[in-house]
């Protein structure tokens, strides 16, 4: 059965029309199915963007890229250095 993919979808950092979002078939994890995700909510708080335990998932997701090609675990490592007022993908 197919999915039918409507609406939007994050993508390289931005919001995307959903048929839209597609990646060259040389992608690497085509082929070998290397990836890695975490996921981290963030709240608005009178404060400001609040994440919880950002450290922690950002430590997690270090971890999973630590056999993947330089290219993923350097951006990893990019990404646990990105502040928490960053625009995020909405949440639902």
């Amino acid at each position: 059965m197919a999915f039918a993919g409507t609406g939007k979808i994050w993508m390289n950092g931005k919001l995307v029309e959903w048929k839209d979002a597609n990646i060259h078939i040389a992608t690497h994890v085509i082929h070998y199915g290397s990836a890695v995700f975490e996921g981290a909510r963030c709240y608005a708080t009178p404060k400001g963007s609040a994440c919880f335990r950002l450290d922690a998932h950002m430590r997690r997701l270090q971890h999973s890229a630590q056999d993947l090609p330089d290219g993923v675990r350097a951006r990893s490592r990019r990404l646990g250095t990105t502040p928490c007022s960053t625009p995020s993908a909405p949440t639902r």
